[in-house]
């Protein structure tokens, strides 16, 4: 019988844990969020004022292509629209109860950390800041004083049409271009009437992706092409 030294097979050839895909894209995901902010708030000062230089002009027009256009946008975000549309998902999609439940989710999440920011972030808007510096608006960390609705810091608009937008798309993807125009255009339509610097909705954009993000992981829903399983 042999002598030589046995080499433990299971631990020489074990290789490395594999980084989580999911930490992962969160990493990543955080990284893209906190670069697109500090280039974002080094700038919203120009940024925001050659916007809203718009604004005059949009608010003139009351048609499509003015005033009405921005209002349309903006109630992408509304209440009374998204009532309307996942109580249309509960009546005409079969997959109604894990659509529903999942569009709710993504709007519930998106709205606790919403109000996470919005509480304690002291930002002023930009219609009331007189200011030319990119620094001035921010009056740090305020839990009291300032009421909710003088704070601009996040778009609370912005990530209601985000969550619920990109929940809309994931669930009909045929239609998703359509969802992330109206977020898209709803954040912009706060930029462009001076409630919100770009950095406020580019964070409330993060946060509405986030959400819907950890509503489709949590409740899964069937393709539309699938067949939705039943139980007799």
């Amino acid at each position: 019988m042999s002598d030589a030294p046995q080499h433990d097979v299971t631990t020489s050839s074990t290789a490395p844990d594999r980084p989580r895909p999911v930490m992962t894209r969160i990493a990543i995901s955080v990284l893209f969020f906190l670069v697109g902010f500090a280039l974002l708030a080094r700038f919203d000062v120009t940024v925001s004022g050659w916007l809203t230089r718009l604004a005059p002009r949009l608010a003139a027009e009351n048609d499509w292509t003015g005033g009405s256009l921005l209002r349309g946008l903006r109630a992408f975000a509304e209440p009374v629209v998204l009532v309307v549309v996942v109580f249309a998902v509960a009546v005409l999609d079969p997959r109604r109860k894990r659509a529903v439940t999942r569009l709710l989710l993504a709007l519930l999440v998106g709205m606790i950390l919403f109000q996470i920011g919005k509480k304690s972030v002291d930002r002023t808007r930009p219609g009331a800041y007189a200011g030319t510096t990119w620094h001035g608006m921010w009056n740090g960390v305020d839990w009291e004083e300032r009421p909710v609705s003088n704070r601009s810091f996040p778009s609370g608009h912005t990530t209601t049409a985000f969550a619920f937008g990109l929940s809309l798309a994931a669930l009909y993807p045929r239609l998703r271009w359509l969802f992330v125009l109206l977020a898209v255009g709803c954040g912009l339509s706060r930029v462009i009437i001076s409630a919100h610097w770009p950095s406020d909705c580019w964070t409330g954009a993060w946060i509405g992706i986030t959400a819907s993000w950890i509503a489709c992981r949590i409740v899964h829903v069937h393709p539309q092409n699938e067949p939705v399983p039943t139980t007799t």
